[in-house]
């Protein structure tokens, strides 16, 4: 199969593009061992990166031609390694002979179902609509995990899991909502992050580190949490709404 010309879909990486996706895929390999599957998932983050970028500022007519691929194409190519990356993870985690939900692979299905939700959402701005529910709801099996599995990946991937849980939260039924703002405010307890601003501004960091202040990558302690707090209300009242009934 022959391999689609990146440079030309997502269009060329900038410096901080290339160092931030050498260390995210530098970071996956360390975790998971998966030197392909990490690689992939670094070029899909190049092309979430550059794509949110050329949607933003590139005049809608203009970005339907643009160097004669269409910004459909190169989103529908973005899609499709997300796919794939989802795909070969089931593979190999359906390989481990009964330790499906303890693999370290668990980071790259969770990592391509909030992507998936994110191409939907943002991309197509499909939101509400019945595929991304679905995905959120997959997405939340996905992080159906014994406490200390999921706490590992909360510590070692803060600002990924906060990404990953907001996509969730935000295309997910009301009542997952209340379960992604209680996984997300663990995180968000170390960080001590309180206010909207703030947790959108740590949401945000996941694709754009470069907005980071005094960003700690450290593990967080585990907290156990009951009703809603403060955090968590913080977190839900952020999420937008969606208006599909179950």
């Amino acid at each position: 199969m022959i391999e689609p010309d990146l440079n030309a879909y997502y269009g060329p990486p900038s410096l901080s593009t290339v160092s931030y996706a050498q260390a995210f895929c530098t970071r996956f390999v360390n975790f998971t061992g998966q030197q392909e599957l990490s690689e992939l998932a670094a070029k899909i983050l190049w092309g979430l990166r550059n794509l949110s970028v050329l949607k933003e500022t590139a005049n809608r007519a203009e970005s339907l031609s643009y160097e004669s691929i269409s910004y459909s194409d190169r989103v529908e190519l973005v899609e499709r390694e997300t796919e794939r990356l989802l795909h070969d993870t089931l593979q190999d985690i359906e390989s481990g002979c009964g330790l499906k939900k303890t693999r370290p692979s668990i980071i790259f299905t969770l990592f391509a179902y909030a992507t998936l939700i994110y191409i939907n959402s943002t991309f197509r701005e499909l939101v509400p609509s019945f595929i991304t529910t679905v995905l959120a709801h997959r997405l939340e099996l996905g992080m159906d995990l014994e406490d200390a599995e999921l706490n590992i990946l909360l510590g070692t991937f803060p600002e990924l899991m906060l990404w990953i849980l907001f996509i969730g939260g935000g295309a997910a039924r009301p009542k997952s909502k209340i379960w992604f703002a209680k996984t997300a405010s663990k995180i968000l307890r170390v960080q001590k992050l309180e206010e909207e601003a703030d947790i959108m501004t740590a949401y945000t960091s996941f694709l754009w580190p470069e907005g980071r202040q005094n960003y700690d990558d450290s593990t967080g302690e585990d907290y156990e949490m009951t009703d809603l707090s403060e955090v968590e209300l913080a977190f839900a009242s952020v999420l937008p709404s969606v208006g599909i009934t179950p």
